[in-house]
């Protein structure tokens, strides 16, 4: 396979993006188990391992990024592991049908397709590929070599297939034109409206003794439960507030710049040098190479510059002899900056460096050793270091103290904290509520193990400290039942309306369905204006009280039910003007014309897929999607 690696690039770059494209939008989520041979389905034998499914989560997530970052917005819903996994199913599918037709690709697409995919420093400049680094790239995607290109392979002969599907399926443009104008049909509707304040009207809670509400009561007496609440007081310092006010005697000063001199106020060290480079891509005898150069200067240093010039990353390098004036982060390769400052005297050579695109021998022409700046000169970041590092710690400490010290009087906390510049408030929170932040830490504190009412603690937070003190703790409990009738009476009454209104649109919808007329019916009923598709579409947006399957009624023998927050409604089809005149196509009407013919590939495509689905075997492993 690697002499097809070897040829030159041809011009499918459109094509095998589109491929590359699909194969990561139909890769999928998580690994649910750790080992990578867990079968997560099987479909005609072929089976689909959680290895699999890791290598989908890597391509997924970088596909999204890509498009995200192309259309300048994010992605907020999740993706559903079960949702990809059914794409997964689905390609091995095709391919399984493809395969039983004798369907193959060539050994040049694939070479293409693998040469496409694989990263940098694979492959080389003319258009071939490194087969060391080949191999390492395909070991550390935990695959052998003959694996990985039979993998791609299967991948390949997949996509190109769906894609092939999708792309021949095309629609007469008579049967497209019938249904565009189907858009514009008007339909008119009736809807009876069932409201939840009608029925409740019709209730009479006088009926609603005490036996049957405690009835009701007993059999879901964990909705009412009380959870165990905490209340406390509590008072906040941020590490900034006390930094400003924090002072520093010279003797701290001076001993936190002498302690840190080196690390925090010294120039950085730096080196120049000159560099002899040979570049291993396309070049298999790069590691000979430089073995000899490096043997040649290493016994007559005055070949160097020759060699640095005949050897060099490009024109301009050879110019300057392979002159490096610098090797600061960022300047150069971390290996190269490395190795240089290793180098101890001016004129010594370095070993051979390997770099990830070939080697090189450096020699070093001047070094700086890193200076270190003076209290005067660095004074003020010495404070700032100081108010940002050493007064968080003085804060915590001294919090620490006070706390000690309020075990045994318990006032002081008050007193201490007003004195350092806080104020206290007080706060009750629930177990297991959900707060952000220090309030979250404070939550959760307020809760902890041996916590007793009038004892004082404190939390840490990122940018603050609080202290706080236990003021009363209240137990989880369920409430009498006299303490919560108002609730019950509620909650009963509120799921006898709906379970009366439910029956009563179902019996509506049924008789309906009968025959009767829906204005004939125990409901308030109004009839809509007519609207087309696009109209009813619109009003859907802005109404609730219309459900969007509405767009699904296509004849008077159909009635919809449907309920939201309000009540229920049933909605019957009445009359419909049909749109027998050509839509004229504007370029906004042809953009949208294109959308409805791409939607009926879709459901065409899904069809056909269903089909070969019904006739093939899938086993999922439920036990890995739980």
């Amino acid at each position: 396979m690697n002499k097809f690696l070897r040829q030159e690039l041809k011009n499918w770059n459109f094509l095998l993006w589109f491929v590359l494209i699909a194969i990561g939008v139909n890769s999928v989520m998580h690994l649910f188990q750790s080992s990578r041979e867990t079968i997560v389905a099987t479909i005609n034998g072929s089976k689909i391992t959680a290895h699999e499914l890791q290598r989908g989560v890597v391509q997924e997530k970088s596909m999204r990024d890509m498009l995200a970052q192309y259309l300048g917005q994010k992605f907020n819903a999740p993706v559903e592991p079960e949702a990809v996994l059914k794409k997964m199913v689905q390609h091995e599918v095709v391919g399984y049908h493809a395969y039983q037709t004798g369907a193959r690709i060539g050994d040049d697409a694939v070479a293409q397709h693998l040469f496409n995919m694989l990263p940098a420093f694979v492959t080389q400049k003319d258009g071939t590929v490194n087969s060391n680094a080949y191999t390492e790239y395909v070991r550390s995607q935990g695959f052998t070599v003959s694996e990985f290109e039979k993998m791609e392979e299967t991948r390949l002969l997949q996509s190109f297939l769906h894609n092939a599907l999708y792309t021949s399926v095309v629609m007469p443009d008579w049967f497209l034109q019938a249904e565009w104008n189907k858009r514009f049909d008007q339909k008119k509707y009736s809807v009876g409206t069932i409201s939840y304040d009608s029925i409740k009207k019709q209730i009479d809670t006088s009926e609603l003794s005490d036996d049957k509400l405690r009835s009701y009561f007993e059999g879901r007496q964990e909705v009412y439960r009380i959870p165990e609440n905490r209340t406390i007081q509590y008072a906040e310092i941020s590490f900034k507030d006390y930094a400003d006010r924090s002072d520093f005697s010279e003797e701290e000063v001076k001993s936190f710049y002498e302690r840190y001199k080196k690390r925090y106020f010294s120039t950085a060290p730096d080196a120049s040098i000159s560099e002899i480079f040979i570049s291993s891509e396309g070049n298999e005898n790069a590691s000979k190479e430089i073995q000899d150069v490096y043997n040649k200067v290493k016994s007559d240093s005055s070949l160097f510059i020759d060699f640095a010039q005949k050897h060099a990353r490009d024109d301009e390098s050879a110019k300057k002899s392979g002159l490096i004036k610098s090797v600061k982060k960022g300047e150069v390769s971390e290996n190269i900056r490395r190795t240089a400052l290793r180098i101890k005297k001016e004129g010594d050579l370095s070993d051979i460096v390997t770099l990830h695109n070939g080697y090189a021998i450096l020699k070093l022409e001047k070094k700086s050793e890193p200076v270190v700046r003076s209290l005067h000169d660095v004074r003020k970041d010495v404070v700032s270091r100081l108010k940002s590092g050493q007064s968080s710690r003085q804060l915590v400490s001294q919090i620490r103290q006070i706390i000690r010290a309020s075990k045994n009087e318990p006032t002081i906390i008050f007193d201490k904290m007003k004195e350092l510049g806080a104020s206290w408030k007080k706060a009750t929170y629930a177990r297991d509520e959900d707060q952000e932040g220090i309030e979250g830490k404070l939550a959760i504190a307020a809760f902890g193990r041996g916590l007793q009412e009038g004892s004082v603690h404190f939390v840490q937070g990122q940018s603050s400290v609080v202290a706080f003190k236990v003021e009363d703790i209240s137990i989880s409990e369920i409430p009498a039942f006299k303490k919560v009738r108002s609730n019950i009476l509620n909650d009963y009454i509120r799921e006898d309306v709906e379970n009366q209104a439910k029956i009563k649109a179902r019996s509506i919808q049924q008789q309906v369905l009968n025959g009767a007329s829906l204005k004939d019916m125990d409901c308030l009923v109004k009839d809509t204006a007519f609207m087309n598709e696009k109209e009813l579409e619109n009003q859907l947006k802005s109404h609730d009280s219309y459900s969007s399957k509405m767009l699904l009624l296509k004849d008077k023998s159909q009635v919809l039910r449907h309920h939201n927050e309000s009540g229920y409604y049933v909605i019957q089809l009445i009359d419909t003007k049909e749109n027998d005149s050509a839509a004229t196509f504007s370029e906004e009407k042809k953009k949208e014309f294109a959308l409805h013919q791409e939607a009926y590939k879709e459901i065409w495509l899904g069809i056909f897929i269903a089909y070969l689905e019904k006739n093939a075997t899938i086993v999922y492993n439920t036990q890995i999607l739980q």
